[in-house]
């Protein structure tokens, strides 16, 4: 190529175009999918770093990771080679830090260390995320979350985990289900998907193959959860039945998948009706709109609010989770899932 460049790979029209290699006079090299002489996402590799993202011309832009030789990291939002915007950076020795950045520095009064607590969302067609490269929690220094747009001091939290609704009942697929799915995963979110029943309307069989049949599960997911928040549902057909007809739903899903599923039920829901012996060896993700969790229930995940604001969401409103432990026992939380 000109000006000392050397390109291996897929051509067309004389144009760099499909797969390919390009190495500059000064040694980077670019690995990527070219369209049109262009690439939008791709590896750079340099002798001080490796990036993993998406570009502008030949400068991260966008969204990606760059790993430096020391084992520092940064995983964010980049403006024409600098970081700008949301970002995780973690430095060579394991030191975490989240925040907006600036000209490629921090801004240390929206800036928290990544310790204790690990927050997620929970997605459906109903909240659309306009801009998953800018995602982030407002919360008080102290960790409760913020219900409106913070004026002052506040500090960012990273969404570490998403629950997104896949299915209603035996028949209803959300329409955004696939592409919340793909964003998360893109933007490296933990995710996990929801199946919402109903204990009326359809059978037991036909919401399981619903479900089964519709969504994506990989290694590095949550497992899938049901969603039963159907109280007058449950008392028409009465405590035994209601949870036979849950405990069936578990089991199938279960047997097809090999991993044992969550269940999401409001605190009162838990108490009523799932606070018996056949579900004590479940996980539970507790709906529970308090300053605190509930003492009285034993729960993996605690949904603390409806209410939740978040940067980089247009809508009003979205529910905020919190789990349990901290980011070391999740990460174990995740291997465990997967060890079969």
């Amino acid at each position: 190529m000109e000006k000392g460049f050397i390109y291996t790979g897929g051509i067309k029209n004389k144009r760099r175009y499909g797969y390919g290699v390009m190495k500059t006079p000064k040694g980077t090299i670019y690995e990527s999918e070219w369209i049109d002489n262009k690439l939008t996402e791709g590896i750079m590799i340099t002798d001080k770093s490796e990036y993993n993202g998406q570009f502008q011309v030949l400068s991260p832009h966008g969204y990606g990771i760059m790993r430096y030789r020391d084992d520092s990291y940064y995983r964010g939002k980049w403006n024409d080679g600098v970081k700008t915007g949301i970002g995780l950076f973690v430095d060579s020795i394991g030191t975490e830090s989240f925040g907006f950045l600036e000209k490629g520095l921090i801004d240390k009064k929206t800036m928290t260390p990544i310790d204790e607590t690990v927050y997620g969302i929970d997605l459906s067609h109903h909240n659309h995320i306009n801009d998953w490269e800018d995602l982030a929690i407002y919360t008080y220094p102290n960790g409760r979350i913020y219900e409106s747009k913070p004026e002052k001091e506040f500090v960012y939290q990273p969404v570490d985990f998403i629950f997104i609704k896949a299915t209603e009942g035996a028949t209803h697929r959300d329409k955004d289900y696939l592409s919340n799915m793909t964003n998360a995963k893109k933007y490296h979110k933990v995710r996990g998907s929801y199946h919402f029943m109903h204990l009326t309307s359809s059978s037991v069989e036909d919401q399981v193959n619903n479900f089964l049949d519709y969504i994506v599960y990989e290694k590095g997911d949550l497992p899938p959860v049901l969603d039963i928040e159907v109280m007058d549902q449950a008392k028409s057909l009465g405590a035994d039945f209601a949870r036979q007809k849950v405990l069936q739903w578990l089991t199938l899903v279960e047997e097809r998948l090999g991993v044992r599923p969550i269940i999401y039920a409001s605190a009162n829901m838990k108490r009523d009706f799932l606070n018996t012996s056949e579900f004590a060896d479940y996980d539970f993700w507790i709906a529970y709109y308090k300053d605190e969790a509930p003492e009285d229930i034993r729960y993996m995940i605690w949904q603390c609010t409806s209410k939740g604001k978040l940067y980089g969401h247009s809508g009003s409103h979205i529910d905020v989770n919190i789990y349990e432990g901290d980011n070391t026992r999740f990460s174990k939380l995740l291997r465990q899932y997967h060890t079969k």
